[in-house]
């Protein structure tokens, strides 16, 4: 295995694992666009959410 990172999906926390630099390379080519061709959805807003939190309080949650 090359790398594991966290990918959040469906309201849930899961890793993915990459066998190569490659398949990485790859896999975050797919996740980020260009401007203007990204299609937000609910998780979007959830993100920037947390980022108002943290930016408010200094941290990401209050547990």
């Amino acid at each position: 295995m090359y790398m594991e990172v966290p990918t959040y999906k469906d309201g849930e926390w899961s890793s993915t694992e990459f066998d190569s630099e490659n398949d990485y390379t790859e896999f975050v080519l797919s996740v980020f666009k260009e401007p203007g061709n990204y299609e937000f959805d609910e998780t979007a807003l959830l993100f920037n959410e947390q980022a108002q939190n943290f930016n408010k309080w200094g941290y990401y949650c209050n547990k």
